[in-house]
């Protein structure tokens, strides 16, 4: 009987025995599956396409001798590294089921330092955000705002709005016209432009706040340090304010060496005396991996106010919604200030070098070539100068055409480059895709960027 009662639990047992020997146990070593476990490799930063359900990380480092790595990092946006080589420091988390494990970056850094610039971290937990800005930009602060100053000359104000909720309609009692749709620390964000200036509204839900940056470009413009501040822009949810009151109908004052940290911008708002160098409150919102996406936001919080699902945000064509980065409607102050635009008797379809070159505007350098332009309507994407500009005029003249510059443009004469949709080629450089041809044309010093260009037009599905 005894050995018929050990068969029968042998033979319950192996098929267990077998499904756990068949785990992750039997995957290769970590050190086998990336090349080798250490804390920091180097590459360039890619984005990342969903693998499957599991997936999780947010980029991709493909680097020189270890293949590609999935990455992700609650501390880092690393849309703001996209294409670059950095080097990235942190630790390797196992991935879920048969997903590929996912490097956590903690530290960051350009391989070119030259791109290197120095940075200032800064953190309000009463207004409810943080940003880094260039060490360059001296910070003004005050009681429900503060200011960014670069030789004299205000860069950036953000003035904070308490008891908010409706982004749409506080916005439009401010502004006139109508706002582009952006995301901007993983919220819902509206952009409105007003010649050079540039205003941000950008809400914070749980603490009932809506943020408005604005931007004003001073005579050397600073808009790609203003664009990684915003990139660098993350919201606080959670606060826990400790210390004496201060401020409210009594205007009580702290004492010295203390500040008074205000919970609104109202006339009467009350505040907590806090340490001018100490915490004055504890965030606690637990981390959240964010989806394999580049573009997401927060689509569900928590009864404690903390996100806890994101979404990838794709406009109602499928295609990544609009980004702060898009400059195709945005001067931002780089129009030269003493270029005048081509009279209306000037010729607008065949202008040659001559006119072109009474623009003024930097050759790009090849490798910029790297910003996604996607046409919907005439069905085709291409790759253009990160730096610029463009504009889609539709159909012109039997054709489609297309405007790029270094500058904010709105009509077909100020562009630099032009890509009209043709039935034979020509220009400086052409693409055939189909029966229609992609003619490009502009000055002759940019026709490498411009067959950069030709290179990549490609039809959308």
């Amino acid at each position: 009987m005894k050995k018929k009662y050990i068969s029968l639990i042998i033979i319950l047992f192996l098929p267990l025995a077998l499904l756990a020997g068949c785990g992750k146990d039997d995957r290769p070593d970590l050190a086998d599956r990336v090349g080798t476990n250490q804390s920091s490799y180097e590459g360039v930063i890619e984005s990342l396409e969903n693998l499957d359900v599991y997936q999780q990380g947010t980029h991709k480092l493909v680097t020189r001798n270890d293949g590609t790595i999935v990455i992700q990092s609650p501390t880092i946006n690393l849309n703001r590294y996209l294409d670059e080589e950095v080097r990235v420091e942190g630790r390797m988390t196992e991935g879920i089921g048969d997903a590929a494990d996912v490097f956590s970056v903690s530290e960051i850094a350009y391989l070119d330092a030259s791109k290197q610039v120095e940075l200032t971290d800064y953190e309000n937990k009463v207004f409810g955000f943080r940003f880094s800005h260039p060490s360059t930009w001296l910070l003004d602060e005050g009681a429900g705002d503060l200011g960014l100053k670069f030789e004299e000359n205000e860069i950036v104000s953000i003035a904070v709005f308490s008891d908010e909720t409706d982004l749409d309609a506080f916005a439009a009692s401010r502004e006139d016209g109508t706002p582009t749709e952006v995301t901007i620390g993983a919220q819902r964000a509206l952009r409105f432009v007003d010649g050079a200036q540039m205003g941000f509204y950008v809400p914070n839900p749980p603490k009932k706040k809506i943020y408005l940056i604005k931007f004003s470009p001073s005579e050397e413009t600073q808009l790609d340090p203003f664009y990684d501040l915003l990139d660098s822009f993350e919201l606080i949810y959670l606060s826990q304010l400790t210390g004496d009151k201060c401020g409210g109908l009594e205007k009580l004052e702290c004492p010295e060496k203390y500040i008074c940290q205000l919970e609104s911008d109202s006339k009467y708002a009350e505040g907590i005396c806090v340490p001018i160098d100490g915490e004055s409150t504890l965030s606690s919102c637990p981390y959240i991996a964010v989806p394999a996406c580049n573009h997401y936001r927060i689509s569900e919080y928590s009864q404690r106010g903390c996100p806890t699902r994101y979404e990838c945000v794709t406009d109602e064509e499928g295609t990544v919604s609009a980004s702060y980065r898009d400059l195709n409607t945005v001067d931002a102050g780089e129009r030269p200030e003493d270029y005048e635009p081509p009279t209306d008797n000037e010729e607008t379809e065949n202008s040659d070098d001559d006119e072109k070159s009474e623009l003024q505007y930097e050759v790009p350098e090849v490798s910029d070539v790297t910003m996604l332009y996607a046409n919907d309507r005439a069905g085709f994407s291409l790759l253009m100068p990160r730096t610029w500009y463009y504009a889609s005029f539709g159909v012109s003249g039997g054709v489609w055409k297309v405007g790029f510059a270094d500058f904010g443009l709105e009509e077909p004469e100020e562009a630099i480059i032009t890509l009209s949709l043709l039935e034979e080629p020509g220009g400086k450089a052409y693409k055939k895709i189909g029966d229609a041809y992609y003619v490009f044309d502009g000055p002759a010093d940019l026709t490498e960027v411009m067959e950069k260009m030709a290179d990549s037009v490609e039809e959308s599905d």
